[in-house]
């Protein structure tokens, strides 16, 4: 008899195991929609500059990023700066149409941005960007540390959208070492 009830409890118990891991809710699909930040982290938070070095001649200058809390200055290619506002933005129910997310996104005043963590890296763009399907070629910034004149300085290390793969630019905090950097 005793020996019934140890088997019987040993069935139950694993039975109660197997249950338990198989109905597990899907945690991962609960922390798509915590992954959009509604802050800019700290160590992204300040102006960082580049230095464009054209070999000496006319065309040298600089460029540099501003980001605070909820907003980020962004370089434009045709010159100039955009100023992009961070926004919640639900990863998993904003993947509407490109139309859609364009209005929103370029219709307001705001420019409106998301902006999650990937490993040690940010993601940050803008709310029309999400809907494409490439989602590798969104703007991509960490914070690295690299050499000047053998101290080690902080900066932002930024991949563009359209990019070639493994190609990153520096932006440190300050137009002096922006200059050596990109000069040596």
């Amino acid at each position: 008899m005793k020996l019934v009830k140890v088997i019987s409890t040993m069935m139950v118990a694993t039975t109660l195991g197997i249950v338990s891991t198989t109905v597990k809710p899907d945690i991962s699909a609960q922390a798509e929609t915590v992954k959009s930040l509604t802050k800019i982290p700290k160590a992204l938070r300040g102006t960082w500059y580049f230095y464009y070095d054209y070999k000496n001649n006319a065309y040298n200058y600089y460029d540099h990023y501003k980001i605070t809390s909820k907003k980020v200055k962004v370089p434009l290619v045709s010159g100039g700066y955009d100023t992009n506002t961070i926004h919640k933005f639900n990863l998993k129910k904003n993947s509407k149409s490109h139309d859609s997310l364009y209005n929103l996104d370029y219709g307001n005043a705001h420019n409106w941005m998301f902006a999650y963590k990937k490993g040690n890296k940010y993601i940050m763009e803008h709310w029309a960007s999400y809907s494409t399907d490439e989602k590798s070629d969104f703007a991509t910034y960490r914070v690295v540390k690299k050499n000047y004149k053998g101290k080690k300085v902080t900066g932002l290390q930024i991949h563009y959208y359209n990019s070639p793969k493994g190609s990153w630019s520096f932006y440190s905090p300050s137009k002096k070492v922006a200059k050596y950097l990109a000069t040596h």
